[in-house]
């Protein structure tokens, strides 16, 4: 079987991290052709299994940058989009895939109207963010309609959570191709070590966008001489408030503790005794999934799959990411209750790799490509 799988860049996303792991997977029992906007440094993680094909010359790191500082005209933008739908237009026409699997905004775009216009037989599965900005929601018109022309010819949408269908039945997707595949979560390399009663070692790993909401947690934890005290807060990740992001912390004398983006390993994780991620909108993340994983208990706002983690019995402390008040009385309720959280989180590790480890979740894939 021919599969192509397309993500916009091999950079440092959760998306992009699972559409590698895919298509590494895929790629010992099927021919693939990973097809990418752009290049990044998950390049150094593909198998040699697979075909990697890269649309345009320009590097992840670059694309970032620009994506950062807004600075990438409109008309450039819409002449590289054409290039790149010119190019991948061709690559379906010579590669002619049996299935073709999508997972970020632009390449569903680019990639769908390709494998539309290609005219072959081919099974288009596509993949939704709209919970986290990518989708119809709040797009241009033009982009508005050229979704809905992939969503029509989708043979199926791809969720990570049943969080997301209600915005993407709105954006036009029948609820009848809708389907729920969990993210992949590697299993961990590393043990964590039981917090010595010192201060509680707390990791946020988040781009710095105002969604993501790091301001309130500072805020947050400055109101509380406890909680300043007692915690210890390490950031991973970049973006355009970063710098204000430190200043403030240096400004309420706070220990913070701030790291370049990477993809932060099982060992990383399990230096921490606890996670933090209180956006005012998420998906599926995989920096929570990777927290749970390494047996962190976690404060989170109850947005995206939070409820589903709930139902299933994870160690969560909810809080309203619109209220201060509320992270401040979940993050004292979490440096009170330390040991009973994190008694919790080592239980709930055995079947959280029931629902997030390989064997099921590529299991699920592999239903779907019959």
């Amino acid at each position: 079987m021919r599969i192509l799988i397309s993500i916009g860049t091999l950079g440092l996303g959760g998306a992009e991290k699972q559409a590698v792991w895919l298509a590494n997977q895929l790629s010992k029992t099927h021919e693939v052709l990973l097809v990418t906007m752009q290049a990044g440094p998950r390049e150094s993680n593909l198998s040699s299994n697979l075909t990697w094909r890269n649309l345009s010359a320009s590097s992840e790191s670059k694309f970032s940058k620009n994506l950062f500082r807004f600075r990438r005209k409109r008309v450039a933008r819409s002449v590289e989009g054409f290039t790149l739908f010119l190019k991948s237009w061709a690559i379906l026409q010579r590669y002619q895939p049996d299935i073709v699997i999508t997972f970020l905004l632009h390449d569903t775009i680019i990639v769908g109207l390709g494998t539309i216009l290609s005219f072959h037989r081919t099974k288009l599965l596509v993949g939704r963010r709209s919970s986290i900005g990518y989708g119809i929601k709040g797009q241009a018109p033009i982009k508005r309609m050229l979704l809905r022309l992939v969503y029509l010819r989708a043979n199926l949408a791809i969720t990570n959570s049943e969080s997301s269908f209600p915005a993407a039945i709105a954006d036009g997707i029948s609820k009848s191709k809708l389907l729920t595949i969990p993210n992949y979560v590697e299993p961990i390399s590393a043990r964590h070590q039981k917090n010595d009663g010192g201060p509680i070692k707390l990791l946020c790993v988040a781009n710095f966008f105002d969604y993501k909401n790091h301001i309130a947690i500072v805020e947050a934890i400055s109101l509380s001489e406890e909680l300043i005290s007692n915690i210890q807060i390490s950031f991973v990740g970049e973006g355009p408030l970063r710098e204000e992001i430190s200043n403030l912390c240096s400004s309420k004398d706070l220990n913070c503790k701030f790291f370049d983006r990477m993809v932060p390993d099982s060992a990383f994780y399990c230096g921490y005794d606890a996670f933090v991620l209180t956006s005012f909108h998420e998906g599926s993340s995989n920096a929570l999934l990777e927290a749970l994983a390494a047996g962190l208990p976690a404060v989170v706002s109850n947005v995206g799959f939070v409820p589903q983690l709930l139902l299933d019995g994870a160690p969560l402390i909810v809080v309203d990411p619109k209220s201060t008040e509320s992270i401040l009385k979940g993050l004292i309720s979490l440096t009170s209750n330390y040991q009973e959280y994190e008694i919790s989180a080592k239980e709930y590790q055995r079947p959280f790799y029931g629902l997030y480890g390989e064997e099921n979740v590529l299991s699920k894939w592999n239903e779907i490509l019959i």
